[in-house]
């Protein structure tokens, strides 16, 4: 087999600045992690208020948040 024509005709890859193969728009992309509007004003309010460890909204999550991960316990920290 010849490998030097299939080389030489190969185009440049685009690591090396040839173009995708399949092309992907950015906005086709999601960022991570997903944060909702709800989310940001959930944490803005706690942010708000300084209240974070100990408190009955901190204890709230930590408790939604063990449930959530199947275990009988969960610490929030900052």
């Amino acid at each position: 087999m010849n490998t030097s024509a299939t080389a030489s005709g190969a185009a440049t890859l685009a690591l090396l600045g040839g173009a995708p193969a399949i092309p992907v728009l950015q906005e086709d992309l999601f960022a991570w992690p997903i944060v909702t509007d709800e989310d940001i004003a959930a944490v803005t309010e706690v942010l708000r208020a300084r209240a974070m460890s100990g408190t009955e909204i901190t204890k709230a999550f930590e408790k939604e948040w063990a449930a959530y991960n199947g275990t009988r316990y969960a610490l929030g920290t900052c």
